[in-house]
């Protein structure tokens, strides 16, 4: 027993002593290449909203678009997106 506690004890001074390594600092990003400066594009930044009543009409009838279409896909397990479905329709109304 006393030399299992005596090893014990020279393990734990053993530990004791040791300090965990440093972490390497990761090395930063090399800078961009010149050209690749160039290929930045300015543009415009669209800052102005549509007024309050245009944005809630949209959410009424986008609110009214996924009702209905929840009570014509008929029950069971069914899984749909009516933001998915609606953004989709509107990409198509703008020609995308």
């Amino acid at each position: 027993m006393k030399p299992l506690l005596a090893l014990a004890l020279i393990a734990c001074i053993g530990c004791k002593d040791k300090q965990p390594a440093p972490k390497a600092e990761p090395a930063p990003p090399p800078p961009p290449a010149a050209d690749a400066q160039e290929a930045i594009v300015p543009h415009e930044v669209k800052t102005d909203m549509p007024a309050a009543a245009e944005i809630m009409s949209l959410v009424k009838a986008n609110n009214n678009f996924a009702l209905e279409l929840w009570t014509k896909a008929g029950p069971g397990n069914t899984a749909i997106s009516p933001l998915s479905i609606s953004t989709a329709l509107a990409m198509t109304w703008a020609g995308a």
